[in-house]
């Protein structure tokens, strides 16, 4: 093969900003290459296609996989139920199907009341999932299922009662065991086993002493075809033999076939199947009308008989009910008829070539949009015996231009061709052959080509007296010369707009305008696959995946198109920070940078420098512009700053959620940098020790409430220098603990 589909394992759908999986270089059926865009983004909840181009040398083809983001992934369970009442429910699943882990409410399942409860799962934080509910159903009736027995021969052997449902219940029969010792219908119970939930059942089992066996209707079968068997065991497991024993198709007809069941089936009665064996009969040979001149004029007429008569024409591949085909070429033909059964047959004929006029020379009518080479076949019919011609054709020079000849028929060659012009709008052809020449009918002698040079209509007309075909002693052979015509549709005349260099964060319009006020289709087509089926193509908030190459193909009403290019550039804007965070302590002064490499600097105070040393409090902004003309802006707040911090001196670890733990109180914005705090009892073992200012000490030693009483504390803890604090480092102190 020249082409090979890469073949990949689908990915997704993923969730909103997860971390996505790599797409492979290397297709599961071993072709490598690279992949556009060539990673996955999460960023963005939607569906994007990503196109695999297999590398050179592997002859495979693109390859494209669409990738979805979402935000809610629905949890798969298996549903659970119906329940037995009071019986041990199974654990509610805490991992869905497709991976989601959660909880359930109510969290187990209830067996101790009848009717529908909903449970309802909600997935775990992080895992972008929906919360499901099921719906479980406790019963306390569950009815058994059993195949249906009998009827039953009188005085045969019966077969058991099953102790085991369809649906898996056990159980006890009573009666026990069938009874075949008497005619007549009797009612067997089958009662469940205790503990099961199901419902007592029953079965009418009827004794008789005839019973017709049954089978499936065989046929109707198609003449000479491969019979079935004819089956020796009915429908109720009569077993017996037929006569005839085996199907014959050799003959058109119904047959009768009698089923005589074996003399242990003693209620069993013979029965009949009637086969009927179809075919369609051919009534008289095939009626044909042989072509002229090696044209598709001729027909036949198939004679036959039967019942839902289709006929084909094409090998079997369409049917319909007309036994008359025309327009045939010349040759052999084989038609196939079927009756309402598809049993099918077949009959061959000839279509014969009659010969009759001279020759006959015409120039096809030929349709084409305008910019777009016109080639205008030249057929001939009756090109027997001939030995030289002498051909003259004019044409409309303000719509066509003669662009030459080509597909020159090999009979010409034995001779010398020769197209002379244009001229005033005519071309004259002539060929002078090395002896007589015969071009088969319906053969083409030539193309000639044309250049479209204005929408319309151009008439191409052969110059009669002119045109003349000789035959090898110079005799005139009279010719019939058709005249062709060549319509030029009008193509879409376009101009592009909207293309160029942009910077990211732009909003790009590509425009289009029919030039001629056409009224036309446009589709766009641009990187990454994308595509717009407008006029205009509005393009907000570029970014760099947007620059390359885009084209658009317009369409008109007469189905002639244009194609045209657009090149988009995206350049990046400045991204850069003046500062490490987005707000500083005022009273210390910072030197914002905002970096060299800029065309132009502007801070808010109007300076143009690439730095500004501030101090005060206030919000500080530059916007930069590159060399491609893109901007970019950098802020930062310079804030008052101070650690404000406060130690209780006692508290109450009681478990009210009220003074429950003793650790500092930190008010406003600012947090130590730095912070550790020990605590001792009053035989100075450590009781608590942390490095995080928010966890504070719940009044316990090694597991146990600590006694109440005073304890000493030393914090120590950092802030960067410019930072006040109501504190200094370190702090130590007591603290009382109350119960």
């Amino acid at each position: 093969t020249d082409q090979i589909a890469p073949q990949f394992i689908q990915i997704g759908p993923l969730c909103l900003n997860s971390v996505p999986p790599a797409l492979p270089l290397t297709s599961d059926n071993g072709l490598t290459g690279t992949w556009n865009p060539a990673t996955i983004n999460t960023g963005t909840i939607g569906t994007t296609t990503y196109t695999f181009t297999p590398d050179a040398g592997q002859c495979g083809v693109a390859f494209a996989m669409d990738i979805t983001i979402t935000d809610q992934i629905a949890p798969l369970f298996a549903q659970i139920g119906p329940l037995c009442l009071n019986s041990v429910p199974q654990a509610l699943p805490l991992t869905s199907d497709n991976g989601l882990t959660g909880t359930w409410n109510p969290a187990t399942i209830n067996t101790g009341v009848i009717g529908t409860t909903t449970y309802t799962f909600m997935p775990d934080a992080g895992q972008c999932g929906a919360a499901v509910s099921m719906d479980i159903t406790i019963t306390d009736q569950i009815a058994p299922l059993f195949t249906q027995i009998g009827p039953l021969c009188l005085n045969s052997v019966p077969p058991a009662l099953p102790l085991t449902s369809g649906n898996g219940l056990t159980g006890t029969w009573n009666p026990a065991t069938i009874n075949t010792g008497a005619i007549g219908t009797t009612t067997y119970t089958f009662t469940p086993d205790a503990g099961l939930c199901g419902a007592v059942v029953t079965m009418d089992i009827t004794i008789t002493d005839q019973l017709t066996p049954q089978f499936v209707q065989i046929g109707p079968l198609c003449l000479n075809s491969m019979p079935p068997a004819l089956p020796l065991t009915s429908e109720e497991g009569v077993t017996g033999t037929w006569n005839p024993a085996v199907i014959s198709t050799g003959a058109i007809g119904q047959a009768t076939y009698t089923f005589t069941p074996d003399a242990v089936s003693a209620c069993a009665t013979a029965t009949v199947m009637v086969i009927e064996v179809s075919s369609p009969v051919i009534t008289s040979a095939p009626e044909v009308f042989n072509a002229t001149n090696g044209q598709p004029n001729g027909s036949v007429v198939i004679n036959a008989a039967g019942n839902g008569l289709e006929y084909s024409y094409d090998g079997g591949v369409s049917w319909g009910p007309d036994n008359t085909h025309n327009g045939l070429f010349p040759g052999d033909y084989t038609a196939l008829i079927r009756d309402v059964h598809l049993c099918e047959i077949s009959v061959n004929y000839t279509i014969e070539n009659n010969i009759v006029g001279n020759i006959f020379l015409a120039a096809e009518n030929s349709i084409t949009c305008m910019g777009t080479p016109m080639p205008v076949p030249v057929d001939v019919q009756g090109f027997t015996g001939v030995a030289s011609f002498e051909l003259q054709m004019n044409y409309d020079p303000t719509r066509l231009g003669f662009g030459g000849y080509d597909q020159v028929n090999p009979g010409l060659l034995n001779g010398t061709l020769s197209v002379t012009g244009p001229v005033s709008g005519f071309i004259q052809i002539t060929w002078t052959g090395n002896g007589p020449t015969n071009i088969a009918d319906g053969e083409k002698l030539l193309n000639l080509n044309f250049n479209t040079l204005a929408p319309g209509t151009a008439d191409l007309q052969w110059m009669d007296p002119v045109c003349t075909f000789y035959a090898a002693d110079s005799y005139p052979i009279p010719g019939f010369y058709t005249n062709g015509s060549a319509y030029i549709k009008p193509s879409p005349d376009v101009e592009l707009s909207g293309g160029g260099m942009y910077c990211e964060g732009d909003t790009a319009v590509l425009m289009a305008s029919s030039i001629d006020g056409q009224l036309l289709d446009y589709q766009w087509s641009g990187p990454g696959g994308s595509s717009h089926d407008a006029q205009d193509w509005v393009l907000p908030e570029l970014t760099l995946s947007d620059a390359g190459d885009y084209s658009l193909y317009a369409i008109n009403a007469e189905a002639c198109s244009e194609t045209m290019p657009l090149s988009l550039e995206v350049n990046p804007k400045p991204v850069f920070s003046i500062a490490q965070s987005d707000s500083l302590c005022a009273g210390t002064p910072y030197l914002l940078d905002a970096g060299n490499g800029y065309e132009s600097y502007l801070w808010q105070d109007g300076s143009e420098l690439p730095t500004l040393l501030v101090r005060d409090a206030g919000q500080y902004t530059v916007e930069v512009v590159n060399d491609k003309g893109c901007a970019g802006q950098s802020s930062v707040w310079l804030v008052p700053c101070s650690l404000e911090m406060t130690i209780p001196t006692a508290f109450t670890p009681d478990g009210n959620n009220l003074n429950d733990n003793f650790k500092p109180v930190i008010e406003g914005d600012i947090q130590p940098s730095r912070f550790h705090m020990l605590i001792y009892n009053k035989w100075g073992e450590l009781v608590f020790e942390t490095s995080d200012y928010s966890s504070g000490w719940d009044g316990t030693f090694k597991g146990s409430p600590a006694p109440r009483g005073i304890y000493v504390f030393v914090l120590s803890f950092e802030v960067p220098g410019y930072i006040n604090s109501s504190l200094n480092s370190p702090v130590r102190g007591t603290v009382t603990l109350l119960r």
